[in-house]
């Protein structure tokens, strides 16, 4: 094709000048001459003061060539298709098939025991940008914020120094999070300026632990797991409305719509539950999944949650019509737990999840230097270890696939031995006559159940009650228990209680205030308990009676948590609450009355777990061991893209659930 490209008009008088032009300048053989791009070639179609009619003096409408009629339509027909092909994008690469992606970016430091318990990382809902919590060379937590098309994360100036439990509003401008250190809550603009500003309405994190953006700006706040949770709405003026729901214990995790609700429900005293649809008007949940999970979200059509055994599966959910369509397919392995209810991943609108992966954690046995070896060379997600009365056990509880129990560790021959079998055996404390008694709540009532510590004969059913928040210290006589319970005073959230009658109950107030009291831990002579309470604005440890006279006395300074005593009853451990938290030993004198003599730090505690709302360590009956539970963290954010294409493929490849 040698010859100059025939004029439009030359076929039709009625073609605009403008699109002659375009026309004619995208069939010029020399590239340079050509629209660069198939954006030009439309800008040229759109110049202002295009004509209606044809230029009636152009000289090249001056007569026309003697060509044959088939060569002139041939030459409008190319011309035809080129500009359309020019409009479809011609210019450009076509689009690449929409495969899914496993991606690992790598995090040094990654996490910290300062917001262990918290989420530690979150990602924007268009999927394009991942915000994750660090330790510093200094010690603080910060958050990085880390562009998926940029190589290095940037720090994330906006947000404050130990703030985490992050969720993203769903237009991306926002990032709600709490500060460990106080529970203070903040909403954090992404964009722009990157301002702070610290939420009314939550007071010392009681409402922080677990939050739901609605569209509207609102955040949808429930109480932390092990207490009577209640869900209230923060809109952005300030004001508060709470939500009735028709159960208890409602875990807020995603607005699905301006009335509906997804949700997890969970019991006392457990960090896992099945998951619900709550109609926010009527207050009504309908059940979607019963297997329980820790955690869920929806995206591209799918509901993602992570099970107690650290599998994340996706299962196809219409929401609609408010129902699972189709069977779950899992997705990864490895997700890593809080222990509080919190999974530690995320997922964008466009189909992209995020998590972080942990390898087992590891039971170790440390003495007052801080010198460590392992209990069991076995690698689970230990929780909870116990020493026996006679320091040669542990008991510990641990999840293999979906099932959590009990198990008692022989430290001698490092051999386990299955106690419990329940699937949901956990925080377990041993008896004065040598059983264990430990919680579990398969009805959705948690519950306190006896048994032999080799798991022979059946459990005894010792007590049942909603408000129920642990298992508990056994007094010597093995007549009561020291426990935590969940409102037992119109205005209390946690509380310390005693439960009489061998165990039996009913659960009494020892304190019950306005604020949170936790990690109750009874001394060896039963007459002093010590326990944890945030009355101040921060958690301390304190010290009180057990038949309730005198003053309180408070054991730790600059803040702790989860105290310990020593078999002389004259040494109290506990955790602090620093940049570097460390495992303290108070000396405490008791005549002519109760203090403390001294506080001296032992080792540094930054990588062993902590729980609530009990210590996740054991004090030897000698106090000179300690049992606990080391994580093993992984400085990887693992990035699934494209999910729906993810769960074809792993269909197709037979993947089970």
């Amino acid at each position: 094709v040698t010859e100059k490209p025939v004029p439009p008009s030359r076929m039709r008088d009625t073609v605009p000048d403008v699109v002659e032009d375009a026309v004619l300048a995208a069939l010029q053989k020399l590239p340079a001459d050509r629209p660069a791009s198939a954006a030009a070639f439309g800008e040229m179609l759109s110049r202002d003061g295009v004509a209606t009619t044809s230029r009636s003096t152009a000289a090249h409408r001056r007569g026309r060539p003697s060509r044959t009629p088939w060569l002139v339509a041939a030459a409008v027909a190319v011309v035809a298709a080129v500009a359309g092909w020019l409009l479809r994008g011609g210019l450009a690469s076509p689009p690449p098939p929409q495969t899914p992606s496993r991606l690992a970016l790598l995090a040094p430091r990654l996490g910290g025991v300062s917001t262990a318990l918290m989420r530690q990382l979150a990602i924007t809902p268009d999927g394009s940008t991942i915000y994750y919590q660090v330790v510093m060379e200094n010690g603080e937590n910060r958050t990085l914020r880390q562009r998926l098309d940029e190589t290095e994360p940037a720090l994330f100036s906006g947000a404050e120094p130990f703030v985490a439990g992050y969720r993203i509003s769903p237009d991306g401008r926002f990032l709600y999070g709490v500060r460990s250190t106080d529970g203070s809550a903040f909403r954090v603009q992404l964009t722009g300026s990157g301002t702070s500003t610290m939420i009314s309405g939550i007071v010392n994190g009681a409402w922080s632990s677990f939050a739901a953006w609605g569209d509207d700006g609102s955040l949808w706040l429930t109480t932390p797991l092990g207490t009577n949770s209640q869900l209230r709405r923060l809109k952005p003026d300030g004001t508060t409305s709470e939500v009735q729901a028709d159960r208890d214990n409602i875990t807020a995790a995603q607005m699905l719509g301006p009335r509906t609700m997804l949700v997890s429900l969970v019991p006392l005293g457990t960090n896992n539950g099945p998951v619900a649809l709550l109609d926010l008007e009527t207050g009504a949940t309908t059940p979607v999944i019963e297997t329980p999970v820790v955690e869920v979200r929806y995206t591209s059509g799918y509901l993602v949650y992570v099970l107690t055994s650290g599998d994340m599966e996706a299962m196809p959910f219409d929401v609609e019509a408010g129902r699972t369509t189709g069977p779950a397919t899992r997705i990864a392995s490895g997700v890593s737990l809080t222990g509080s209810g919190v999974a530690q991943f995320d997922v964008a609108a466009n189909g992209t999840v995020v998590y972080l992966p942990e390898q087992p954690r590891s039971l170790v046995l440390l003495d007052r230097s801080g010198a460590e070896r392992l209990a069991t060379s076995e690698g689970h997600n230990f929780h909870s270890p116990r020493f026996a009365p006679d320091g040669r056990r542990l008991a510990v509880d641990y999840s293999i696939g979906e099932s959590r129990d009990v198990w008692v560790l022989d430290l001698a021959s490092q051999l386990l031995t299955r106690a419990s079998f329940d699937g949901d055996g956990h925080d377990a404390s041993w008896m004065p006559n040598g059983l264990l008694s430990y919680i579990t709540a398969p009805t959705g009532v948690i519950g306190i159940l006896r048994v032999r510590p080799d798991g022979s004969g059946e459990p005894d059913s010792l007590l049942r009650a909603s408000t129920l928040g642990w298992t508990g210290d056994w007094f010597a006589d093995g007549e009561a228990l020291l426990t935590v319970a969940n409102g037992l005073n119109p205005l209390s959230v946690e509380d310390i209680a005693i439960v009489r009658n061998g165990g039996a109950g009913p659960l009494e107030p020892l304190v019950a205030t306005s604020a949170s009291e936790q990690f109750p831990a009874l001394s060896p002579d039963n007459q002093w308990f010590a326990y944890t309470s945030n009355q101040s604005g921060r958690d301390e440890v304190y010290l009180r009676r057990v038949d309730g006279t005198g003053a309180q006395l408070q054991v730790s300074a600059r803040g702790g948590v989860e105290p310990a005593w020593s078999g002389t009853g004259r040494e109290l451990f506990y955790r602090t609450r620093d940049t570097d938290p460390q495992l303290m030993v108070a000396e405490l004198a008791f005549t002519p009355e109760p203090a403390v003599r001294s506080r001296t730090p032992l080792f540094s505690v930054a990588q062993y777990a902590t729980a609530t709302p009990h210590t996740n360590y054991a004090v030897s009956p000698d106090g000179q061991l300690f049992a606990m539970v080391r994580t093993n963290p992984s400085a990887r954010i693992m990035v699934i893209q494209n999910l729906p294409a993810l769960v074809e493929r792993l269909r197709g490849e037979g993947v089970a659930p």
